[in-house]
């Protein structure tokens, strides 16, 4: 279960440091967790399987996707407080070209990696940006 603690951590893009304090426990403990040397008490499985739609059954087993499966997009919508403009942006997402929304995704992506840089993310959750084209301009912008 540990490596898939720090697989998790890694997925949501989240530092050790976030991840810990989002799931209420101490940066020691949650190195310790990742590397084997302590256990995850199961109060904490339960926090981060919550707050975080994981899948019980692969976070503790490996078996199956990392998010649960059961929670829809719809389900999660209603447990978050999201405006109604928030809710027709979601809904326009949601019913465009799924080739579309590939690209887009995926463009998003790349702008998220480049973004890191300037966020407080360690550089191993990073990857290379240094053929970004818009480097110059995010660099403008967050000055």
């Amino acid at each position: 279960m540990n490596t898939r603690i720090k697989e998790l951590r890694n997925t949501l893009y989240l530092s050790h440091e976030q991840f810990a304090k989002s799931i209420n426990i101490s940066l020691n403990n949650l190195i310790q967790i990742e590397i084997g040397i302590i256990s995850i008490p199961e109060s904490i499985v339960d926090i981060i399987c919550k707050n975080y739609h994981v899948n019980e059954q692969w976070l503790k087993q490996g078996i199956g996707p990392i998010f649960d499966p059961s929670i829809t997009i719809y389900e999660n919508l209603k447990r978050n407080k999201i405006t109604p403009l928030q809710k027709i942006i979601i809904n326009a997402i949601i019913n465009l070209d799924p080739d579309l929304l590939n690209e887009i995704v995926y463009k998003l992506h790349e702008e998220l990696k480049f973004l890191k840089q300037y966020l407080d993310i360690p550089e191993k959750q990073t990857e290379s940006i240094a053929n970004t084209p818009n480097k110059k301009k995010i660099k403008m912008l967050l000055a």
